[in-house]
């Protein structure tokens, strides 16, 4: 902890004295990784330059990139300080690319296992430890998967629960069916008007087949909707 509190003060510093900043337009998207080999890693380094140590990796297709603060031009390229889970660091911008599709993204990414294919080479691939893969798709040890088997590789998604939601896609002569659990034949626990605005959301999305389903609230009513009948009403 003490060594990744001082590295964060010294990065700090970096963006202070550095002699060229550039401000750089920050927004809530994440950014991800391009331009960057299946067989290749992009490095994130202490400091903006190659000349810096390395403090972690992330992959070749890697996701949910934060950019933390303005970006500084070295020579000819530019480096810019960012978040990847638990690794804080600088990398080459011209590596990244911004990604609001990603930020908006609310499914878990699937898998599905080919002939070679392991729990570790997974991990690798998608950048997160096998404990956590495993545990996502109920896996003891050895681990062992099969040709064919879609397995889980990124965790659930929180939709953004400081926004009202508003109903979409469904017609003026029906209404949005809350559900008791994530089945379109489920029990129906109450309805939602095609143009209410005020759905709240209050937990994880659920994966089932092709299907997103969301656990909402309305008008004191607590059940699961498709997530295709809801966007953010943050107005």
């Amino acid at each position: 902890m003490y060594s990744f509190l001082c590295k964060s003060f010294i990065m700090l510093i970096a963006i202070i004295l550095a002699p060229s900043v550039i401000a750089l337009d920050i927004t809530s998207c994440y950014y991800k990784v391009v331009k960057v080999q299946e067989n290749d890693v992009l490095t994130v380094r202490f400091g903006p330059a190659t000349k810096y140590e390395k403090v972690g990796i992330i992959p070749y297709n890697g996701i949910k990139i934060r950019i933390m603060g303005d970006e500084i031009k070295i020579n000819k390229s530019k480096w810019v300080p960012i978040q990847h889970k638990i690794i804080a660091g600088w990398v080459n911008l011209g590596f990244l690319k911004k990604d609001c599709e990603t930020t908006r993204q609310n499914s878990p990414v699937f898998h599905v296992i080919k002939l070679g294919d392991t729990i570790f080479s997974l991990s690798r691939r998608y950048g997160y430890n096998i404990a956590e893969i495993a545990n996502w798709n109920n896996l003891q040890p050895p681990y062992s998967i099969k040709e064919g088997q879609s397995l889980r590789v990124s965790p659930l998604v929180i939709l953004n629960q400081s926004c009202l939601y508003q109903v979409i896609n469904v017609d003026d002569d029906d209404m949005l069916w809350i559900r008791a659990d994530v089945d379109p034949y489920a029990k129906r626990l109450g309805g939602i008007p095609h143009d209410a605005t005020d759905v709240q959301i209050i937990g994880e999305i659920q994966k089932k087949d092709d299907m997103s389903w969301v656990p909402v609230k309305y008008k004191g009513i607590t059940g699961w909707i498709n997530q295709v009948f809801i966007k953010e009403n943050c107005e």
